[in-house]
């Protein structure tokens, strides 16, 4: 069972699937973000791309706090077709679910060379292959210029995963439980 833990949303739960690939972010872990991004930024601008998105809490939380939009990016299809049927529950309009491999996504995004909307992303790969967080960081950490000066990145991982990050972009906040660790990148 996955509740919304904030928003007008709140303590509405999520219908999942069962699935060995399936580790939705803890409420522990989504409050920690949203408690850290309430103090230096608007949610209410936030157009959110969540990579990964497994049962899509993560949108799920930014919309019931007002977000803009949310893209989920998610290849598998019975992960997708739960997430339409809990918007279809939920009458939301503003999350929107794509199956595609996200590192193929987020490269075709990038290579479109044009201005991005999304300005915060969200990445939750496998925690089992830490080079699919590395080679989603590298994408969008040496092509900032597409993408709007607020931008936000924000991974969870496992809690030995150590990013590169260059001279623009600063890691914000970091918070490790058990075997995990999220962070918050933003940029300088």
């Amino acid at each position: 069972m996955i509740k919304i833990t904030g928003g007008n949303l709140r303590s509405r739960v999520l219908r999942s699937v069962s699935g060995d690939q399936l580790r939705p972010t803890t409420s522990f872990f989504r409050e920690w973000i949203f408690n850290v991004l309430n103090y230096f930024y608007n949610l209410n601008n936030v157009i959110l791309l969540d990579l990964f998105s497994g049962t899509g809490i993560i949108s799920f939380e930014f919309v019931s706090r007002n977000a803009k939009k949310a893209v989920l990016v998610e290849q598998n299809i019975k992960f997708i077709k739960n997430i339409e049927k809990n918007i279809s529950v939920f009458n939301t309009s503003n999350i929107i679910p794509l199956k595609s491999d996200a590192i193929k996504y987020l490269s075709n995004l990038v290579r479109s060379k044009s201005n991005i909307e999304f300005n915060v992303i969200f990445m939750d790969p496998p925690y089992e292959n830490s080079d699919i967080l590395k080679e989603a960081l590298d994408l969008i950490f040496n092509n900032l210029e597409y993408f709007p000066k607020d931008l936000l990145v924000i991974t969870e991982s496992n809690k030995d995963f150590e990013p590169e990050i260059n001279d623009k972009i600063d890691l914000y906040r970091s918070k490790s439980s058990g075997r995990t660790k999220m962070m918050i990148f933003r940029r300088i």
